[in-house]
């Protein structure tokens, strides 16, 4: 969604004095007391070269923007002194969301290098940063988090939940989640939100060249966002017999995030990402 937001901002910008290209627009991830969206601070960046206020310039593009129909996902905002927000929408982000859970996830960006590849990767093993011990603490802390996923999956498949697909693990059953509840956006709690924003950055990381010193850092945050949202947001008990919905979105959640992990273990840091430990 980054790159979407860069090159809608980047047309808004193509007549005005300045030349910039379209991944020099600064865009990034709203912090992590504000609502779930991005923020650009381009007019900030452009009042360097003109007269008008970092204000006034955020206001015009503001205006351009809210006519981009690919841009629905959000509500357009500024901020003093001359922010640029997008916030999202409940039906952009379960839209986004949907598609994170349909649209498959490969790692471009070079990988680790570890003692023990992984012999299905197909990917140059590149070596930006030192090799990763694979029988450390933290790989074994990044590893529980992918088999608690799938334990998640397989339990919520065995209670007739949803099917799966047997080799990926992909929701086969429901087609479409039900993400909103009489139009609200479901996942509210805080670590919901918090594992959706570590969502966010990874999937706009995964596939720029400067992101592979970083992967176990990733990686990190997400095992840990993954298992606090796991101690901390019911999917079974009263939570399923009242609100169904609910538990059928944080399971979907569980998905994403297992989808995303997978990716970053096997693809990124050239480890194994095993169904169950």
């Amino acid at each position: 969604m980054k790159r979407n937001l860069q090159k809608a901002i980047h047309q808004g910008i193509e007549t005005s004095f300045v030349s910039l290209k379209r991944e020099e627009i600064p865009v990034e991830l709203l912090p992590e007391h504000q609502p779930l969206g991005y923020q650009s601070a381009i007019a900030l960046k452009l009042s360097s070269y003109s007269d008008q206020t970092p204000l006034y310039l955020a206001k015009q593009l503001r205006e351009f923007l809210s006519l981009q129909e690919n841009l629905f996902a959000f509500s357009l905002a500024v901020r003093s002194p001359g922010w640029l927000q997008f916030h999202y929408c409940d039906l952009g982000l379960a839209e986004q969301l949907q598609a994170f859970l349909l649209t498959p996830l490969v790692l471009t960006a070079p990988r680790a290098a570890t003692e023990y590849p992984v012999e299905s990767s197909k990917l140059c093993n590149t070596t930006p940063f030192p090799k990763i011990d694979p029988h450390s603490p933290e790989v074994f802390s990044w590893q529980a988090a992918h088999a608690r996923c799938c334990a998640l999956l397989r339990l919520a498949q065995h209670q007739g939940l949803m099917s799966l697909d047997e080799s990926t693990l992909k929701i086969v059953e429901p087609d479409r989640i039900p993400w909103l509840d009489d139009g609200q956006f479901q996942l509210v709690h805080p670590s919901e939100q918090t594992l959706i924003r570590s969502l966010l950055h990874i999937w706009d990381t995964l596939n720029d060249d400067r992101a592979s010193p970083r992967l176990p850092s990733l990686t990190e945050k997400l095992s840990q966002d993954l298992l606090r949202f796991d101690r901390q947001c019911r999917i079974w008990g009263s939570t399923l017999k009242q609100n169904r919905p609910l538990s059928l979105s944080r399971l979907a959640l569980v998905a994403i995030a297992r989808k995303t992990l997978k990716t970053l273990l096997e693809q990124g840091l050239n480890l194994i990402a095993p169904p169950e430990l």
